[in-house]
């Protein structure tokens, strides 16, 4: 049984996709291939964590801050404990950064259950045994950003920023959403 998750991010991409999954309807180990088309979009949500770097190589993380503050706003945590090491650590020859992780899961409405949070879509994720009929399964990604080093922006806090703002204009929830996205 799927249970859905109130989604705090934007959801983009609205599409109709052809999916597959293998069923056994009575349970004799029988499978055959179900097909069937299903609306779905992609949910996006952020997570960001310091890190203390020598020559490369990690040696010591901070927490995992998501987007509870809103949508990409994960990392504002995430250099708030990147400038605490940086006290911590002031001299020292290492390099602290914080890494953004932008993730886009594929999901669908749930049409029964309203959301919790103000601001929140109710979706179910659509499971990792449907696949597309055709193509690549892409209907999970990860993506990681640099997105603060030593004291300034990352090399990617950039190209994250347009990320960011371009699925919040694209948000395809509608009045789906209890609320304003945050």
């Amino acid at each position: 049984m799927m249970t859905s998750f109130d989604i705090h991010g934007p959801v983009v991409r609205p599409r109709t996709e052809k999916l597959w999954t293998w069923v056994d309807p009575l349970g004799f180990r029988d499978n055959f291939r179900y097909e069937f088309e299903m609306d779905i979009m992609d949910s996006l949500e952020t997570e960001s964590t310091a890190m203390v770097m020598v020559t490369g190589k990690v040696l010591k993380t901070g927490s995992t801050y998501n987007d509870y503050y809103g949508f990409g706003t994960s990392r504002n945590e995430a250099i708030n404990d990147a400038k605490t090491f940086a006290e911590e650590l002031a001299g020292a020859n290492v390099d602290i950064i914080v890494k953004t992780t932008l993730t886009t899961q594929a999901v669908f409405f749930d049409e029964k259950k309203k959301p919790f949070y103000n601001g929140s879509i109710r979706c179910f994720h659509v499971p990792g045994s449907w696949r597309p009929q055709e193509g690549e399964n892409l209907l999970s990604k990860k993506e990681v950003f640099e997105t603060w080093r030593n004291g300034a922006a990352g090399s990617d806090a950039a190209a994250l920023d347009v990320r960011i703002a371009k699925a919040k204009a694209e948000d395809a929830a509608g009045d789906r959403r209890n609320g304003d996205l945050r």
